[in-house]
Order: C-alpha cells, then sequence, then structure tokens
C-alpha cells in the first residue's frame, strides 16, 4: 500500500482558483481567503478603435515585440507606479489582446481591480528598438523576413 509521511512547512498555498467549494474547504481549516479578482483578459480600448482613434482600422495587426504598461496609483502614496510586460501583441476590433496584454494583466489582476478597470496603458510598439537596437538593422531584419505581411509590423 501507500506509506504516509509526516512533512512540517513555515507556509502552504491552497490554490483554489474561483471554486467556492475550495474556498469553504480553505475557510474550515481556519485559513484566510483572499478575494479573487480577474485576470488573463484582453484591453478594451473603445476611444482608440472607433473612427479616429489610433487603432481605428487597425484590427488584425500583430506586432511581434511590443511593451505594454499600466500606470496606477498606490494607495497611500502621492507617486503612480507601473507594470509591464513585452512580448507580441494583437491589435483587435475593441483594443489589444496577445501575450503581453495578457501576461500584463495576470501580473497587474489586482491594480486592474482597484482602479475599476480604468487607466492608461502605454504601449510601446518599437520595444526591440528602444532597447538600443540598431533602427537599420531592424528594418532589415523585417524586409528579410519572409513572413513578414501587411498585417504584421
Amino acid at each position: 500500500g501507500k506509506v504516509a509521511q509526516l512533512m512540517e512547512f513555515d507556509a502552504l498555498i491552497l490554490a483554489t482558483g474561483s471554486s467556492p467549494e475550495g474556498h469553504e474547504f480553505a475557510k474550515s481549516m481556519g485559513h484566510t481567503i483572499i478575494n479573487p479578482v480577474p485576470s488573463l483578459f484582453t484591453m478594451r480600448l473603445a476611444n482608440d478603435v472607433k473612427e479616429g482613434g489610433m487603432l481605428y482600422d487597425l484590427s488584425g495587426l500583430s506586432v511581434p515585440e511590443a511593451t505594454v504598461a499600466f500606470r496606477f496609483q498606490v494607495p497611500g502614496q502621492k507617486s503612480k507606479r507601473s507594470i509591464k510586460q513585452t512580448g507580441p501583441l494583437l491589435i483587435t476590433h475593441h483594443g489589444i489582446s496577445g501575450p503581453a496584454p495578457l501576461k500584463l494583466s495576470a501580473f497587474a489582476a489586482r491594480e486592474f481591480h482597484n482602479e475599476n478597470y480604468r487607466g492608461t496603458l502605454h504601449i510601446n510598439f518599437a520595444s526591440e528598438i528602444g532597447n538600443g537596437s540598431d533602427i537599420e538593422q531592424v528594418l532589415q531584419n523585417e524586409s528579410s523576413d519572409p513572413t513578414l505581411n501587411r498585417k504584421r509590423v
């Protein structure tokens, strides 16, 4: 049969997801529950995708490397803080999606919730150039890329 082994830890994390049963189980054992908030969501940029907006008519455009940053107010502090993620980005008919925005929504989930999912996103569509790369080299690499098409920058 199976052998049971007693182990002792300084801390334990119960990853129950949003399951009410999992929360009740943890509470019944005396654990405190931190209220969950949504994560892994696309970013809706209503003003930017409508006619006249910066992203109007760009739905389907993919950017291989962009940096997306969310600025938010830290309670009790005067200055704002920023969380950012870099990676592929896709412009949709509602806003932005793809690995960089999705990772940002995960790492800044509580901050987005605290700001009522409103705020300022800063998007650097040329993050590889911003890291000190030679612009001529970047353009040469892009122009020689056989997968490059009109829907990719």
